[in-house]
């Protein structure tokens, strides 16, 4: 059937089709970007001032850092709000989130107040939400954006009215900064690279601990432990050691899902290999049939918690099995051995920083390519090395409110 849908013309008239989209695609993008340039021209005369470094000991200051994005762009961001907070006493650091990514700013000590922003809001929503922030009179407001300049956040710059403008500099929208800042080495980590903003305020980038970190309550922290020990009974009356494993099957996208029967296999094999596995696997409301699928198939715990729940459970696990989320980075802030699932060229700039980890990559755009064969000799390593005393088990604290 393939040979004479191509032999009557079919199948080049696919392929034609897919290169019209193609290159349909390519201008609108190349459109996208003249026009957000041209806007930026417009505006930079407006807004353009010296580019001279305030002497930020001589008076108060009030930073806003805009990071009006995912949870996983917030926590990667907590070094550099660190290094900002405590660059200068005369510093006080506000953070524009969403109500998405707020919560990761819970009991921050680093973040005077949190401003939130509802994107999506409607039109007098965006009206009240210019009017309070230009009342707070906000000395600098910085762009969170280090790969690639967004009209948006130049609007909420704009919006802000704050005479100091921080970003990266070297880009379309140099203009507006008045202090722009030397992008950071392309080839490090996204966390490294948001990092060169703290050169705004003297910070030697170079020497800065860049770790991010999730500042947990004690409550969280035993609501945790409550929930581990609850499942591991049955696991350790087995012989086992009460390893905690954590598997998080959730993504954001579609092509960072793995499928229910791949977790399945890694679960049935670990298991076989350490019958005293403590393992829970979770996920959001909507990967309820995906974890009915797995719980029924292995035996193991399901739930679905929320976000700061979900932070606690990855600071008291001993492992975390995860496709490319938030949870990624939550992993470096606590310092928790993670296998990281990324699908091709998503963990160049993206995967665990400074934790012990694995990082396995799917032969295409997509996760579901990724078989189950690597993720379980992952796991399987990490298990061994975890067991050898790396230090992995000694991150935790006997105090709960102690740093991660």
């Amino acid at each position: 059937m393939g040979r004479l849908l191509a032999r009557n013309g079919y199948h080049s008239t696919s392929t034609r089709a897919r290169g019209v989209r193609g290159r349909i695609s390519a201008l609108g993008k190349r459109i996208e970007v003249a026009n957000r340039r041209l806007l930026i021209r417009l505006l930079s005369p407006v807004i353009r001032r010296p580019r001279t470094a305030p002497e930020w000991n001589a008076r108060r200051y009030d930073v806003l850092f805009l990071r009006p994005d995912r949870v996983g762009d917030m926590i990667i961001s907590t070094g550099l709000l660190r290094a900002i907070a405590t660059s200068h006493d005369t510093i006080r650091l506000h953070v524009l989130a969403t109500p998405a990514n707020a919560a990761v700013l819970e009991n921050n000590p680093h973040v005077a107040s949190v401003v939130l922003f509802h994107p999506r809001g409607r039109p007098w929503t965006w009206v009240r939400f210019v009017r309070d922030v230009r009342r707070a009179r906000y000395d600098v407001v910085i762009d969170c954006m280090v790969f690639s300049p967004s009209v948006t956040l130049l609007l909420l710059m704009l919006a802000i009215g704050a005479p100091e403008r921080v970003g990266i500099g070297g880009r379309a929208n140099d203009a507006i900064y008045s202090l722009p800042v030397p992008a950071g080495d392309r080839r490090a980590h996204h966390i490294e690279q948001l990092g060169a903003l703290a050169a705004a305020f003297g910070v030697d980038v170079a020497a800065f601990d860049w770790q991010p970190e999730i500042f947990l309550s004690p409550a969280e922290l035993g609501a945790a432990a409550q929930l581990w020990q609850h499942i591991g009974e049955g696991r350790r009356s087995g012989g086992g050691s009460g390893t905690r494993l954590l598997v998080n099957v959730s993504a954001g996208k579609d092509r960072c899902r793995w499928p229910a029967e791949r977790y399945i296999a890694v679960l049935q094999e670990a298991l076989a290999r350490r019958p005293g596995l403590c393992v829970l696997i979770i996920g959001m409301a909507r990967d309820t049939t995906a974890l009915r699928e797995i719980a029924a198939a292995t035996g193991c715990a399901t739930a679905c918690p929320g976000l700061r729940e979900t932070l606690a459970l990855v600071e008291s696990a001993d492992l975390l099995l995860t496709p490319d989320t938030a949870l990624v980075h939550a992993a470096s802030a606590f310092r928790t051995p993670v296998v990281a699932m990324y699908y091709r060229g998503a963990a160049t700039n993206w995967g665990p920083y400074r934790t012990i980890s694995r990082g396995l990559v799917s032969d295409d755009r997509t996760l579901s390519s990724l078989p189950p064969a690597p993720v379980v000799a992952a796991l399987h390593e990490l298990l061994e090395t975890l067991d050898a005393g790396a230090p992995g088990r000694a991150r935790r604290s006997s105090d709960p409110t102690a740093r991660a």
